[in-house]
């Protein structure tokens, strides 16, 4: 038998809406009937008037499987008027699904219908799956019940990954696997990346990793010499890099002056006009390789060329490239061949991506305030682990060194407890790309887990988006809720939870310190002047104990509502 509802329906509008599927399973409550085969139906926050098909009994809680979702939604009644206790409408539900009807089993259909969650057949019988042969304790139920409210693939890899997630930091797995790598024998190069990506997070500055960031390949450098990109800064800036890229101890004052010299040795305006006329640059530069092959090679026997030969050959590079530096250190046949080596990564279409990399780096990098840096950690933390390694594959782009791309090439290269650290790493970037973002047609969610020691926190710091999307679909800055839970070194454990409506701002600060109420009072008149400047008002900002922060993070967590302006049941 089936019911269906249409016409008016009362939305919550704190909560975000995920539509309903077709097959998927959901409880019900009739709240009151009316002349005319009609009813008042509740479904989640939601009430709704049904025009019913069915005989159902006011007060009564019932199971429905949705068996359209088009114009209209159409549900089906599942058996009889769900009984009071959970137990018992479990064990009915499991004989109306031809499911088995095991303990554990059990268990967890108890749950989601206690979290009233929405789940089809095909997910139950996953999940039932994916628990034989495990403890079935509180964990491994809240995972798995996660990955069915998130509609993830129930898979054994996704498990795992959340599992990883839940039970180790990201800090901790990064460390691991560095100090694993030089007890190594015969290190690939492929470890040798990895120890430097990881490096940063072990105990070092952060420079380094600038960097890295803004030059990825260190044969860009020579190449810009070529061009004429560079100041004279630039050699010494050269220098001071190849010491900092080799400094794994100190304060990182070396790093931070390469990244400060680096971008001042760099005309950032010559740059953008390379990158614009690339064709024409690329067959500028076979020209002029294929002319000086032939007249380097035929000469045998002769390391030092005339004077002649060789301010021949610096005629034919300024002729080719006007603005060209440095060829005063072109003296040997070597020399020649060095420099058509860098010359020949002109013609590469992977070279002008690294210099519009650089491009973009460098101006990201120079006078940026504390915020623009809290925010140009992000944007590399999420480059740089790879979080968007799928896509980026998928798309045939040309990309960066990532973490997870390194660590999936570094299995077939390693072996016992290096491969088992680096297996469990892999997991952890797997669960933060599920975790990511989740988004509906009106609503968006976003997470993010940052190594705190990369912001100066003795933990992992967590940020957690959720909001209303645009008219375009992009994150409304006017409506939403912003979390950062975060560990730091002398407050310990402090949630921030940040609600935002109509851009008026209301913090509650999450903290066991008693002293937290004082520092509140004393920062609140600058917090206020920033967000004044920004256009927001600051309405209020209150402590509570950490006791208490359970019920935001729980309400943040969840995934599912119910959506649509006409139903049928």
């Amino acid at each position: 038998m089936s019911l269906r509802i249409s016409g008016d329906q009362q939305v919550n509008t704190s909560n975000h809406i995920a539509p309903l599927k077709k097959g998927q399973i959901i409880q019900g409550r009739v709240l009151k009937l009316f002349p005319g085969n009609k009813a008042q139906i509740q479904i989640g926050q939601h009430k709704m008037i049904a025009q019913l098909q069915a005989s159902l009994h006011a007060g009564g809680n019932y199971y429905f499987q949705v068996v359209e979702n088009d114009q209209v939604l159409e549900l089906k009644v599942l058996g009889e008027r769900s009984s009071t206790q959970v137990g018992k409408t479990a064990l009915q539900l499991l004989e109306q699904l031809g499911l088995k009807q095991t303990k554990t089993n059990m268990v967890f259909l108890q749950e989601l219908m206690r979290d009233q969650i929405p789940f089809d057949k095909s997910q139950l019988s996953q999940a039932f799956q994916l628990l034989v042969g495990k403890k079935g304790n509180q964990q491994e139920l809240s995972i798995i019940k996660e990955m069915i409210r998130n509609r993830w693939p129930i898979s054994n890899a996704v498990f795992q990954a959340l599992v990883t997630k839940d039970s180790h930091s990201l800090s901790k797995q990064l460390l691991e696997v560095f100090q694993q790598l030089p007890g190594q024998v015969n290190h690939s190069q492929l470890k040798q990346q990895i120890a430097l990506l990881l490096q940063p997070f072990s105990d070092q500055a952060y420079p380094n990793m600038q960097i890295k960031s803004m030059v990825p390949n260190r044969q860009v450098i020579p190449l810009l010499h070529i061009l004429g990109l560079t100041q004279p800064t630039i050699d010494k800036t050269n220098g001071i890099m190849s010491n900092a890229s080799a400094t794994t101890n100190g304060s990182g004052s070396a790093q931070q002056q390469a990244v400060t010299g680096l971008w001042t040795g760099i005309k950032g305006n010559r740059l953008s006009e390379v990158i614009a006329n690339k064709a024409d640059y690329i067959a500028r530069t076979e020209s002029l390789v294929s002319v000086l092959q032939d007249k380097i090679y035929p000469v045998t026997g002769k390391q030092h060329f005339g004077t002649s030969d060789i301010q021949q050959i610096k005629q034919l590079i300024k002729d080719t490239f006007p603005n060209v530096s440095h060829l005063s250190s072109l003296h040997t046949k070597s020399d020649l061949q060095r420099f058509i080596v860098n010359l020949k990564l002109l013609q590469r279409n992977e070279t002008y991506t690294q210099l519009e990399q650089l491009l973009l780096n460098g101006k990201n990098q120079t006078n940026l305030g504390s915020k623009d840096h809290f925010l140009s950690a992000i944007r590399q933390t999420i480059q740089w682990l790879g979080l968007t390694y799928e896509h980026t594959v998928a798309n045939e782009k040309v990309q960066q060194p990532t973490l997870k791309g390194m660590l999936i090439h570094m299995f077939a290269q390693s072996e016992g407890i290096l491969h088992e650290r680096a297996k469990q790493l892999l997991h952890h970037i797997n669960a933060l790309q599920l975790q990511s973002v989740q988004e509906s047609d009106n609503f968006i969610q976003a997470y993010l887990q940052v190594p705190g020691n990369k912001m100066g926190l003795k933990g992992d710091a967590e940020l957690l988006f959720e909001g209303k999307k645009t008219t375009n679909g992009e994150f409304d800055p006017d409506h939403c809720r912003i979390l950062f839970d975060l560990e730091l070194m002398y407050l310990k454990r402090t949630v921030i939870d940040m609600h935002i409506q109509n851009r008026t701002v209301a913090i509650t600060v999450f903290n066991n310190n008693k002293r937290i109420k004082e520092l509140l009072g004393s920062l609140k008149p600058s917090l206020q002047n920033g967000l004044d400047s920004l256009d927001y008002q600051l309405s209020t900002i209150i402590h509570k104990p950490l006791q208490a922060e359970k019920e935001p993070k729980e309400k943040l967590s969840v995934t599912t509502t119910y959506q649509g302006v006409d139903y049928k049941i």
